[in-house]
């Protein structure tokens, strides 16, 4: 066959394969017969379409919501949003946190094909970690990738965070990007070096949460470095250089908000909700108010309403001031003041019952370390009326039509097989750390320590900021079940070549004279197979 055949064969089927890996990673959308919503997701959209809008003139119909939203409510009240209508922008209300990178993703795949595109994008990114992920281990084929994606697609939840139009899924691509960058960053060419970089800058960018998850990690791997471990220098410089990317994009934004909007966004007030949910910031709140001097001390009277466990949601999102609502239902500048105090509340609070919130902190980590399972987030019956509210009708009439509206997406890989996948996985990872040889840690074991730090960082951020929820635990446990394979094939790896480099060294007793004889295709098949 000529060459030129040759390479547009490879090519072809190479192709072919990668785009069987894409459609099999996003199959609940394609078995959903839409990209699934979130309630969080118009936010994001909005604050993209927003800015573009302001700048090019340009609507679409997030901004023709928008737009809606906002005539039929008087000056004076408009920014008292309800929360089913948090994602309608109001010049005077602009939330941080909803990152308006993630959401020119969004706008992208709004503007080319109904959100489909954003979502083979997300999956693209997965696959390129993936395939990365297995050269760096020195296990790359075609065919271990056709083996790690399908399993992943069945056994774990990534089709569905891949599927998700919110920026979940890229907790688990910011975490390997770090463990690979401290790593296996010296060992990269500089094209890989810089592929590693651009997608942890834009994983950190996407989502806040993944900032500090990234920052303790790379407090791992220089602890790592310090020991005489395999991480290496150039890997942890890298993992600075991106988080400094998107220090610097978080400015841009900032700034780029107070320029077109006049006013600077507004940091919903996470950490505040957190401790009053917890008791140990509704104790203080109780016992120095008002004389503390905090704006919050004007609601002491909401902070025990509702349920504990649904009371920091009420704080921030509800609308019923009955039930504890308290952020959602005040204007502009009292929501600013109480995201200004936040940290100043927290640190008081802290002081007040030191005991108390560390306590309460480990519990929710704990407990957000337990939390695996698809939870509210993938049946639309449980956000019909906000989506009714902030969805455009060309989304929303598809929306009524799809399973996860009539609640019959198959979540039987998050809340049955995922559990077991993800306990038989960890029990497989400590078999083999409890049999190998007392030697210094090797770079394979460094990856798996470095990877399951972020888990555990992920619930240490999501858990004791925000809350437990099985959103945030979910969208990175797949990571177990990856590392339990990688050590599986690499440890078969190493005992291939292992044992070939004990044929080539060793005489052989079909050589009259002893050197080496090749290894015929029935020895090398044999000796693979083990």
């Amino acid at each position: 066959m000529p060459r030129s055949l040759q390479i547009a064969w490879q090519i072809g089927w190479k192709t072919v394969i990668a785009a069987g890996l894409l459609l099999t990673l996003i199959w609940p959308a394609l078995y959903n017969g839409q990209p699934i919503f979130n309630p969080d997701m118009p936010s994001y959209i909005r604050a993209a379409d927003a800015g573009i809008a302001k700048l090019t003139g340009r609507e679409t119909v997030w901004s023709a919501r928008w737009q809606t939203a906002t005539a039929s409510t008087e000056p004076s009240a408009a920014s008292e949003v309800l929360p089913q209508n948090i994602g309608a922008l109001h010049p005077d209300f602009v939330l941080a946190g909803r990152s308006i990178y993630y959401g020119a993703l969004l706008y992208f795949g709004d503007a080319v094909g109904y959100l489909w595109p954003s979502i083979v994008i997300q999956a693209a990114v997965v696959v390129l970690a993936l395939g990365l992920t297995l050269r760096n281990m020195g296990l790359f084929s075609w065919r271990l990738m056709a083996i790690a994606v399908g399993g992943l697609a069945v056994l774990s939840p990534l089709p569905f965070y891949t599927s998700l139009l919110i920026p979940d899924i890229f907790a688990g691509v910011a975490i390997l990007a770090t463990a690979n960058l401290v790593v296996f960053g010296g060992r990269m060419t500089r094209s890989l070096w810089l592929v590693w970089v651009i997608l942890l800058t834009a994983a950190l960018s996407f989502h806040e949460s993944l900032v500090p998850i990234a920052v303790g990690m790379l407090g791992v791997g220089l602890v790592a470095h310090l020991l005489g471990w395999d991480a290496c220098r150039v890997g942890i410089v890298a993992v600075v250089v991106a988080l400094a990317l998107a220090a610097a994009g978080e400015v841009a934004f900032t700034q780029s908000v107070k320029k077109v909007m006049g006013v600077y966004p507004i940091r919903p007030p996470f950490l505040m909700a957190r401790l009053i949910a917890d008791g140990p910031g509704a104790a203080y709140l109780k016992a120095n108010c008002p004389q503390a001097g905090f704006t919050v001390c004007r609601y002491v009277d909401r902070l025990e309403a509702g349920h504990p466990s649904d009371r920091s949601e009420a704080f921030l999102w509800g609308a019923d001031v009955s039930n504890g609502a308290v952020f959602m239902t005040i204007d502009t500048a009292t929501r600013r003041a109480l995201s200004d105090e936040q940290l100043r509340f927290a640190l008081a609070t802290f002081a007040f019952d030191p005991v108390g919130e560390i306590e309460a902190a480990a519990s929710d980590v704990f407990h957000q370390l337990g939390m695996i399972g698809p939870g509210p987030w993938f049946d639309y019956a449980n956000w019909a009326d906000s989506f009714r509210e902030r969805v455009p009708s060309p989304y929303f009439e598809v929306m009524e039509k799809t399973k996860a509206w009539s609640g019959d997406l198959p979540k039987i890989s998050m809340s049955v097989l995922t559990p077991l996948v993800v306990l038989a996985s960890m029990v497989y990872l400590l078999v083999l750390a409890t049999r190998r040889r007392k030697q210094p840690v090797a770079a394979p074991w460094l990856f798996v320590t470095i990877v399951i730090s972020g888990i555990i960082f992920n619930a240490a951020v999501c858990g004791a900021i925000s809350g437990p929820h099985y959103r945030y635990q979910t969208r990175v446990i797949w990571l177990i079940p990856l590392t339990a394979f990688l050590m599986h094939y690499g440890r078969r790896m190493t005992s291939v070549n292992e044992r070939l480099a004990e044929l080539r060294t060793a005489p052989h007793s079909g050589s009259p004279d002893g050197r080496f004889v090749p290894l015929s295709p029935i020895e090398a098949a044999r000796i693979i197979s083990l």
